[in-house]
């Protein structure tokens, strides 16, 4: 595990039931894995556009194209986590 991890988060409630979340994550280095320390920022802007429905706009890992978060042992890979953009619409029923 690494040393140090922290994460500041905010929710901001907006006009028009629109909300905004945005999370900021710091992971410290672990040599031994050979990963070095990264930040990541993810965000979501969602508009409730009725009672059962939203629409959102989501991005992670804005900072950097990609981070790794897991060196490969022997045959496994080692896994980097991607920059993400997407869309999403979710209905409750």
């Amino acid at each position: 595990s690494p040393q140090t991890q922290y994460n500041v988060q905010s929710l901001l409630l907006l006009p028009h039931d629109v909300e905004m979340d945005n999370v900021l994550y710091y992971v410290s280095t672990l040599p031994s894995l050979n990963i070095p320390s990264y930040f990541r920022f993810d965000t979501r802007l969602a508009w409730k556009v009725v009672d059962n429905v939203e629409l959102s706009l989501v991005g992670q890992n804005l900072l950097q194209a990609q981070h790794k978060e897991f060196s490969g042992f022997l045959y496994q890979p080692t896994v980097e986590i991607p920059r993400a953009v997407y869309a999403n619409v979710r209905w409750n029923f």
